[in-house]
């Protein structure tokens, strides 16, 4: 099980989670939901990333400055900022003061490096090669800006979603259309256009939609390709690695003493598959109707139990969607979604810390997660009502 600790990142003052299969985090506007997500989003690519490290050029840049211009926290750390996380892979320690908390049997990690404040320990062998994708709560961009391949602007993972729904919507052409969470439409691309199939014969484009399609699709698309296609071939660990291999492929110089490297590089680039893909997803229900928000929850857990163990973090204010998480925590294994208490977090952040909202009965034999922090609006609201029509 992975464990992150943070300390004062951001609106984060004191945070130590043991990580599930799903996480959900709920909140206020700017109490640090997004930020947490960030962060294990970017502790997850770190596993997937282990056989770059033995490289002594993975160190020329700091791993936390990596962080903050890919995620755009920029102005988010301080002096007192500390991160530390366990994984399956490696641990990391950034800025850590006093002995790490690290969980790990003798011999089961073959040493440490230290570069300035971050401390690394890696796995004598990996266990996991995840997938890592981060679905911002921009998405939607993607749907409605023309000339999209010219988006040029600095990594960062809004231009990293564009990479991968590149790639994901190739795979949905018309003849393999994707259906859109029973709301009678289908997705495909045709010609590098993307088109919304209506009933039987009706197309519009993408573009041209309702904003709930513009914030679904893309969404809906990249998940169902990262938990299905991505694993019907081989495939290379990501585009950026891609490139980075095929650059070390081709700086081989011709002759004798290199065609063996050359081969072996080649067969190293097809052969290499991810175990899982570990999705981050912002505020799933935007521009949703309510019966549609949690229609797609129950999407997104049904493609995650789909073969692989896949993850899932998620970070929402839809009241839609934690109430129906008590629906699926009941229902049978036979059914097309469900979970189970122990894969399960969901926790509010509040004041800079969590709070847990899985709650059990004395006989622990029933679980449940306590809504009431999102209900309370629709109280108040009653409330009010009742008070006015007396």
């Amino acid at each position: 099980m992975q464990r992150l600790i943070i300390h004062n990142v951001g609106p984060v003052k004191d945070v130590d989670i043991r990580l599930k299969k799903v996480n959900v985090f709920i909140g206020p506007q700017s109490s640090g939901k997004s930020t947490l997500a960030k962060i294990i989003s970017f502790c997850a690519w770190l596993e997937k990333n282990k056989h770059e490290m033995v490289s002594p050029s993975f160190f020329a840049e700091s791993v936390i400055d990596k962080l903050i211009s890919y995620h755009r926290l920029e102005g988010y750390f301080s002096e007192d900022s500390r991160i530390f996380y366990q994984g399956d892979n490696i641990a990391f320690a950034y800025n850590w003061e006093g002995d790490c908390p690290i969980e790990f049997q003798e011999g089961h990690y073959d040493g440490s490096h230290l570069v300035d404040k971050e401390l690394f320990f890696f796995r004598t062998e990996r266990v996991l090669n995840p997938k890592v994708m981060y679905i911002p709560a921009e998405r939607n961009f993607v749907s409605v800006v023309p000339n999209l391949k010219k988006y040029d602007e600095s990594k960062d993972n809004l231009q990293n979603f564009v990479v991968d729904w590149f790639e994901a919507k190739r795979y949905f052409q018309k003849d393999s259309a994707l259906d859109l969470i029973d709301l009678g439409m289908k997705y495909y691309s045709e010609d590098d256009e993307d088109k919304i199939q209506i009933g039987g014969n009706k197309t519009i484009k993408l573009r041209n939609a309702s904003s709930g399609l513009h914030s679904v699709t893309p969404l809906l698309v990249v998940a169902d390709y990262l938990t299905k296609g991505i694993y019907e071939k081989e495939r290379p660990f990501s585009v950026e690695e891609q490139d980075i291999l095929n650059n070390l492929l081709h700086s081989l110089t011709s002759g004798e003493q290199n065609k063996e490297q050359m081969r072996r590089l080649s067969g190293f680039m097809q052969g290499k598959v991810y175990s899982h893909t570990q999705f981050v997803v912002e505020e799933p229900e935007q521009n949703l109707f309510p019966q549609e928000q949690y229609k797609l929850m129950e999407h997104l857990v049904a493609i995650i139990n789909h073969g692989k163990q896949h993850r899932l973090t998620v970070t929402t204010h839809s009241p839609y969607i934690i109430n129906f998480l008590n629906v699926l925590l009941r229902r049978p294994h036979t059914s097309r979604s469900y979970l189970e208490h122990k894969d399960l977090n969901v926790y509010l952040i509040s004041d800079g810390k969590l709070t847990d909202m899985m709650k059990h009965n004395a006989d622990m034999s029933k679980w449940a997660v306590d809504s009431s922090v999102l209900n309370t609006a629709m109280e108040d609201i009653a409330d009010e009502f009742e008070s006015l029509v007396r």
